[in-house]
């Protein structure tokens, strides 16, 4: 009796193929991947409102297999997508509206027989959905988005994950960049703002080496880096039409620490006085800094970040005002 007998059918069915095709058959899988997300938190997050969207891919699928993509959202099927597959395809699908949650994407491969090579074989992943807009005391992980997104384009912000005065101003300051009202609640304008990264602060002079820009029209105070990078934005409220804040280039040319008697804050001066016309102008913290230009020619911020602008500005360093 010949040995070939003895070996499983399988075996021989291997044998019998050209060493070319069995090194090349890809082996039955599914593969997924989101669309419409950002990585936040080592997971995946959308806004609530945006599309979510999937692609599911087969590989090594036999003739009469099916790929179904489904979105659920608290065990309740939001969408699904169903596409016949041989060897390799795709299904592609999305939720116009995704609900604030975890919603949950299945790839599955299906057929033609479920002994078949590859059947069953599924992929899945989470997308948590994130509440689209946020006011004073709210908390949570919209917030700490927020927070997140606006310091990495520079905004002046404490990632404390509630939504405190900190984030309110500058929330007001990103506003301000892109042109809309100055409130410090988080619309979903702002909210899809931020996912889009849309309203970073450009510098105008972007070769002038390390300096301050002062955005007169904007109201809104940077300091840039060497090679022009955008360091940190801040709110900011300048001298109003009676003391206005002169243009042009000046140079920092003395600080004052500590609070002075006009209650100023940790004050860098850009101008002399000029008598009779305003007095010596700087950068300084105060306990009001309006949305508007309000101060006697110099620029207000926050006291909480007067002590960090006044060690970062060197003297003889240069500050640009314009509108």
């Amino acid at each position: 009796m010949k040995a070939s007998r003895y070996l499983p059918v399988a075996l021989l069915a291997a044998l019998a193929l050209p060493a070319s095709a069995a090194a090349q058959a890809p082996a039955p899988g599914v593969t997924l991947q989101t669309s419409g997300t950002q990585t936040f938190e080592r997971g995946q997050v959308s806004l609530a409102g945006l599309r979510v969207g999937a692609t599911a891919r087969a590989t090594g699928a036999l003739p009469g297999s099916t790929l179904t993509l489904t979105f659920t959202h608290a065990g309740r099927v939001l969408a699904t997508v169903q596409k016949p597959v041989a060897d390799e395809g795709t299904a592609t699908g999305s939720v116009a509206s995704a609900p604030v949650g975890l919603v949950q994407v299945q790839a599955r491969l299906a057929g033609p027989g479920e002994t078949a090579p590859g059947a069953g074989k599924s992929s899945s992943a989470m997308v948590q959905v994130l509440q689209s807009s946020s006011r004073n005391g709210s908390r949570g992980a919209h917030v700490r988005f927020l927070q997140r997104r606006l310091a990495d384009m520079g905004f002046a912000i404490r990632q404390t994950g509630v939504h405190d005065i900190y984030t309110a101003f500058a929330v007001i300051a990103h506003r301000k960049v892109m042109g809309l009202s100055r409130v410090g609640n988080a619309s979903v304008a702002e909210y899809r703002a931020v996912f889009a990264r849309r309203g970073r602060y450009v510098a105008r002079y972007p070769g002038a080496g390390r300096h301050v820009e002062g955005d007169l029209k904007r109201q809104v105070l940077a300091l840039v880096d060497r090679g022009g990078r955008v360091f940190r934005v801040y709110h900011t409220s300048s001298g109003r039409p009676a003391f206005r804040t002169p243009l042009g280039v000046h140079t920092f040319w003395m600080k004052e620490p500590g609070l002075n008697s006009r209650s100023m804050l940790h004050t860098v001066y850009f101008t002399h006085q000029v008598p009779g016309r305003r007095p010596a102008c700087g950068i300084h913290g105060y306990f009001a800094v309006p949305t508007i230009a309000y101060s006697h020619c110099c620029f207000r911020v926050l006291l909480q970040d007067a002590l960090f602008i006044h060690k970062w500005i060197h003297l003889g360093e240069k500050l640009y005002v314009y509108r």
